[in-house]
């Protein structure tokens, strides 16, 4: 019997090959049209991511344009002072902080050779009778204390004369101490930018003596928040009368107010308050305390500051105070639970060690 030839099976091989992909077919899951979530999926939720990014660049873009849109954020300020517009008033005062921290970090003048936003006397003229005027009002809702804290961070964020005066005003006893601290706080912020742009601007603001002498009264305040922020404003005022003060300050019986008049006089190149950062240091390797966040936030910003004071006066530390301050970094810089505070106390203890060292081998210098 002979073999079968290929040609032979061509047939059967074909009709096996032509009836497969029917039967594969009947495997497959049914066609199904999408459904309304994957559209959404697909389209939906991509284009609403674009519009977001659109909008925040509108945002920023409007903010850039500041110059010429801060007059209509006034008008909204000086609606009636009804609680029916309080809600007006209070993204207006917002968007105009918000405009002068972009300008404040854009600092450029505008093309038309117009001031710059945060130099523009009427702007300053204008918030600062806005501010006066909400001061007589006495804010007493959560709505109007947020309107007036947008106002003095505006306030805060002006290189013009005009924007101290009301802010100085607000830090006096017949205020509420919300308002009070508020004002202290963009006072700090006008004095520590003058700092940073030279001696002879941080002289200026100085030169106001009814100014230091309301932060004086300010740091006898009864309300802790109000104190302890009235001593930080006074570290960047280097005159004698701040220094008298911030020394009396160390024996504060306010955690907070103690450290930022160490800290205040260490910005001066004073260590009169080494003994305060003795405390900051020894209360900082021990476990958190249990209590509210703000409390162990505020803890950290201290130590923090503690640290940076002690390494740029290491070399004026006596060697007493200078072996002491070594040893609390140590267990700082080893095992704190704050990797950035770690680093801080490396370079603290890095500091006070170079210093020792040079006065080894300087004896005079001692």
């Amino acid at each position: 019997m002979s073999a079968p030839s290929p040609a032979d099976d061509f047939p059967s091989r074909t009709a096996d090959a032509a009836a497969g992909p029917a039967d594969d077919f009947d495997h497959l899951p049914p066609v199904e049209p999408p459904s309304a979530r994957f559209i959404v999926q697909l389209f939906v939720v991509p284009a609403l991511i674009v519009m977001l990014i659109v909008g925040v660049w509108l945002l920023f873009g409007k903010l850039a344009a500041g110059d010429q849109n801060w007059q209509s954020l006034v008008a909204e300020l000086e609606v009636d002072s009804s609680e029916a517009n309080v809600h007006r008033r209070d993204r207006a005062a917002l968007m105009l902080a918000q405009m002068l921290s972009a300008a404040q970090v854009r600092p450029q003048a505008p093309a038309d050779g117009a001031p710059r936003l945060t130099e523009n006397p009427q702007l300053a003229e204008a918030l600062a009778r806005i501010y006066r005027q909400r001061l007589a009002a006495r804010p007493s809702t959560e709505m109007e204390h947020k309107e007036q804290m947008y106002l003095s961070r505006a306030l805060g964020l002006l290189d013009a004369p005009e924007a101290v005066p009301p802010l100085q005003e607000a830090t006096r006893p017949e205020h509420d101490p919300e308002v009070r601290r508020n004002a202290l706080i963009e006072i700090a912020v006008v004095a520590n930018r003058a700092a940073e742009r030279g001696p002879e601007h941080i002289a200026r603001l100085a030169a106001d003596r009814s100014l230091e002498a309301d932060l004086i009264a300010a740091s006898t305040a009864d309300e802790p928040p109000v104190r302890h922020v009235a001593a930080y404003a006074l570290g960047l005022f280097p005159t004698p009368a701040a220094r008298d003060r911030l020394e009396v300050l160390l024996g504060n019986g306010d955690e907070s107010t103690r450290a930022n008049a160490a800290i205040g006089l260490a910005r001066q190149n004073s260590t009169a308050g080494v003994a305060v950062f003795e405390e900051i240091l020894a209360r900082g390797s021990e476990a958190p305390r249990p209590g509210n966040g703000a409390d162990e936030f505020e803890s950290l910003v201290s130590l923090r500051a503690a640290l940076k004071a002690v390494a740029d006066l290491a070399a004026e530390f006596e060697s007493a105070e200078r072996d002491r301050l070594m040893k609390l970094l140590e267990p700082l810089a080893e095992k704190h639970r704050v990797a950035e505070i770690r680093i801080h106390a490396e370079n603290a203890l890095r500091a006070l060690e170079s210093a020792r060292n040079g006065q080894r081998e300087h004896p005079e210098a001692t």
